[in-house]
């Protein structure tokens, strides 16, 4: 049998790495102090981040085609 590994109890002392009193929220990112980014900004951002991934996803997708070209020939010849 197996031996079971003993779990860690881990105790908070208080102490930190780096100073940590200005953080605020979970996932507001930011608008804990009221901005909200326009809309042209928002756009922006986005736009930029959908040309990062266009290449790539362009090639995923013709990869699963070929992929997938492939599969019907050798099932169409078997």
């Amino acid at each position: 049998m197996a031996k079971q590994k003993e779990k860690v109890h881990y105790v908070d002392d208080g102490r930190t790495l780096a100073d940590m009193s200005n953080v605020t929220g979970g996932f507001g990112f930011g608008r804990s102090n009221g901005y909200r980014a326009p809309l042209k900004e928002q756009l922006r951002t986005f736009w930029e981040a959908f040309k990062m991934m266009l290449f790539p996803t362009l090639i995923l997708v013709v990869g699963l085609g070929v992929a997938a070209g492939i599969m019907w020939l050798l099932l169409k010849l078997a």
